[in-house]
């Protein structure tokens, strides 16, 4: 036998050995490639490759949007690879999150429009302005409210924003004051809100407590930890009248 013969027989053995070892060799589940993204590895690059193996394609999205989360790297391109529609969406509501929190306001509520959920993502940025603004006196908070008043997706920016203000400082144990709206260049929505939250609150409590809220005195139908949830006010006392129109007898 020549050397080259042998040579050649050597190498091709190899090559069969290899390609027998590579089909044998067990190929990774969609979980176990989700764990390797996720946990083991070592940068986004090695994550992204684990997560493009996912065979489901729900899995796959949910991984890359996991793994941008992971190691903060979220950009508009990054959304644009995911092929679950349900996991782009989330993507871009998670990019205009991050951009509005980095102060890139105009830039949040463009990518709000990106997704199939622009309403739900603009109203969440409006909520979280709105929870942060709540030990804030009235003039101040409504500077957060100033770059929503032109989103066309969200027409009624003021009441939904002021609505979860009066909310929010109710929480941390602030009544809800109508003289707050008076200071206010957007004071209608928030009147209008006023009246809103405090329909709310009696319907939510009126279920379980009809016949007590119907006995109580006025401005004290609902209860915090601090006292009466507001203050008697013209506003108030409208909505309290006509709530115990509607319930008591």
């Amino acid at each position: 036998m020549s050397t080259c013969y042998h040579q050649g027989m050597v190498a091709w053995l190899r090559s069969a050995l290899a390609v027998s070892f590579l089909a044998c060799s067990p190929v990774p589940s969609d979980q176990a490639l989700y764990q390797r993204a996720l946990v083991e590895a070592e940068d986004h690059s090695q994550a992204l490759a684990a997560c493009q193996q996912i065979t489901a394609t729900g899995l796959a999205g949910d991984c890359q949007v996991a793994i941008m989360e992971r190691f903060t790297q979220l950009t508009p391109g990054d959304c644009a690879t995911i092929a679950s529609h349900l996991w782009r969406d989330e993507c871009v509501f998670l990019l205009a999150e991050r951009q509005w929190r980095s102060g890139a306001h105009a830039e949040g509520l463009a990518t709000c429009k990106e997704t199939r959920f622009a309403r739900a993502c603009t109203w969440h940025l409006i909520q979280d302005e709105a929870e942060a603004a709540a030990r804030e006196p009235p003039e101040v908070a409504e500077e957060r409210l100033r770059p929503f008043l032109t989103s066309r997706i969200a027409p009624d920016a003021a009441l939904h924003f002021w609505k979860l203000w009066l909310r929010a400082r109710l929480g941390a144990g602030t009544p809800i004051d109508e003289r707050s709206c008076e200071v206010l260049t957007s004071r209608d929505a928030c009147r209008e809100a006023v009246g809103r939250t405090l329909h709310e609150l009696l319907e939510a409590t009126g279920r379980h407590e009809r016949g007590s809220l119907c006995s109580a005195a006025p401005g004290e139908r609902v209860m915090v930890s601090t006292g009466p949830a507001w203050r008697v006010g013209a506003l108030t006392q409208t909505a309290e009248q006509q709530w115990v129109e509607r319930h008591c007898p």
